[in-house]
């Protein structure tokens, strides 16, 4: 697989934790499955991401593992969201990619060199408050009527998988944990038990 490719692949399986161009791959055909209008946005943060690491100068090894690029996927998930497939919201997009790299280079240096806990989505997260400050609220994703007939406990459990990127739709969640067990297959079980925990706890709760 040619490098550019496998590091784009990557920059979408890291939002799983994963480098892996197959999970990756996974990941972009759950979201053509749930929301496929935010493709576009997703592939423009990591493509954006990624280039102006490379661009920057950031060692070449993090950028290859995608580790630069799943902010920023998550990120132009939410601006397509907020603002749909226009100039502001592209803008936004290619504007918070480059934006992320610097508190991601940052972090990670700080991880390696003082002992600092890893940051993972720490760049989405503070980025993605701005957006919400600046835009009304996201709307919903399409409902998966689908899988009307499944399991409410199954259903529950994988569009939480799924909402990790703002998919509700239960067969996004199932090729995302089908990508994270490709990856690494203890990963991929514990990302179910934790969505079947978080399900079953609820279901106590009455929520």
């Amino acid at each position: 697989m040619p490098g550019p490719l496998r590091t784009l692949l990557h920059g979408f399986s890291q939002i799983f934790l994963q480098a892996h161009a197959g999970c990756g791959l996974l990941v972009l055909l759950a979201v053509a499955l749930g929301a496929p209008a935010l493709l576009p946005g997703m592939l423009l943060g990591v493509g954006g991401a990624t280039l102006w690491a490379g661009l920057r100068g950031y060692p070449p090894g993090d950028v290859a593992l995608g580790l630069y690029g799943y902010n920023a996927a998550l990120l132009g998930a939410l601006a397509t969201l907020c603002w749909g497939l226009t100039p502001t919201g592209l803008a936004v997009t290619l504007l918070c990619a480059v934006l992320s790299c610097p508190l991601q280079a940052g972090l990670l240096l700080a991880m390696r060199r003082r002992g600092w806990p890893p940051g993972f989505t720490l760049p989405f997260v503070l980025l993605g408050w701005g957006l919400l400050a600046l835009s009304t609220a996201p709307s919903a994703g399409p409902v998966d009527a689908a899988a009307a007939t499944w399991p409410a406990w199954l259903q529950a459990g994988l569009r939480g998988i799924g909402q990790v990127v703002f998919l509700d739709h239960a067969a996004s969640g199932a090729c995302l944990l089908l990508g994270v067990l490709l990856a690494e297959r203890r990963a991929g079980l514990w990302l179910a038990l934790g969505a079947l925990i978080g399900t079953f706890a609820a279901l106590g709760l009455g929520l």
